[in-house]
């Protein structure tokens, strides 16, 4: 007895280790873009010992997303519960889970679509990820149906619909939740975006804006304003302005300008340019026109290629200017 017992934890110790590398190398890289030599290497076990554990690598495939499974539609249940004991409360609380998952390093989306798309359709592995959209979907459908709503299938088809494109697209999920929920969630959702990397960053602000208060809009703003890139950093801005305070737009309209203004490369300045005279109006777009139309002028005979679409972005505005 006094053997089999270690023996019994080493072989547990193994496939642990084996699972949490398959698992780390799978999400980042998709299990399709992981030799089981890889998993091998790294795990630092012999490859007689991952054979004995996962004698397939869609065995492997498999245990990973078992394991994605319990982590993620854990969290879903948790954020749900944490939400209060109206089913009804319990529909939005869920989303919660999406925000925490979508902050975490290394987020690369959700496993399951991930390696759907990689997988045969018809395979054990392909099946498991139907399989698991189909236990989260019967779940949110019977949290609709408590919650008294008329079409609960169709609630919950909405809904698993707008989780799997904010796992996949979490900016975008902001923006479309933000006219249903109440001012406390604004404010999370808020602060979620603001935690997102510049690009995602600027596509949240831009979608949440129109839903947020005057102070939480002024936020948004200095966020954006703080974008390093500045094509972004431009766009959102311009983006912004409708919703700003006068004093805070005008500070918009003109630091959108000038950072187009200030590119180096006549091509990307005119394309910003005329980007810019779309999104705004007025004597701010009519500014925009004239600088886009004197960068385009710049451009060389050595920049021929991308100077005709340039051009042909330009031109309808300002025919219609």
């Amino acid at each position: 007895m006094a053997a089999t017992g270690p023996t019994a934890g080493s072989r547990q110790c193994a496939r642990d280790r084996i699972l949490d590398t398959a698992f780390r190398l799978f999400y980042a890289h998709g299990p399709r873009g992981v030799g089981v030599d890889t998993v091998i290497a790294e795990s630092g076990v012999a490859k007689a010992t991952l054979y004995k554990h996962f004698p397939r690598k869609d065995d492997l495939v498999l245990a990973y997303l078992d394991k994605v499974d319990q982590s993620w539609f854990g969290a879903l249940r948790a954020a749900a519960r944490e939400a209060g004991d109206d089913p009804r409360d319990q529909l939005v609380g869920m989303f919660d889970a999406l925000g925490s998952a979508c902050r975490r390093e290394g987020y690369h989306g959700c496993a399951f679509i991930n390696t759907a798309a990689e997988s045969q359709p018809g395979s054990d592995v392909h099946a498991r990820t139907v399989e698991h959209k189909a236990v989260v979907r019967a779940w949110v459908t019977d949290l609709a149906r408590r919650a008294g709503a008329a079409h609960p299938d169709r609630l919950a088809r909405q809904l698993t619909l707008l989780l799997d494109g904010g796992l996949a697209a979490p900016q975008s999920a902001l923006a479309a939740l933000a006219p249903y929920v109440d001012a406390e969630r604004r404010e999370q959702a808020l602060r979620l975006a603001l935690g997102y990397e510049p690009a995602h960053r600027a596509e949240a602000l831009g979608g949440l804006v129109p839903h947020l208060d005057e102070a939480q809009r002024s936020r948004a703003y200095r966020a954006m304003s703080e974008i390093d890139d500045p094509s972004t950093r431009a766009v959102g801005l311009a983006g912004l302005v409708a919703y700003l305070s006068p004093a805070d737009a005008a500070e918009a309209t003109e630091a959108a300008l000038t950072t187009a203004a200030g590119l180096r490369d006549p091509v990307a300045r005119t394309r910003l340019l005329t980007d810019l005279a779309r999104r705004l109006g007025g004597p701010a777009r009519d500014t925009a026109l004239a600088w886009a139309f004197a960068a385009a002028r710049t451009i060389g005979a050595e920049q021929r290629g991308p100077r005709f679409p340039a051009l042909t972005d330009l031109v309808p505005l300002l025919a219609d200017g």
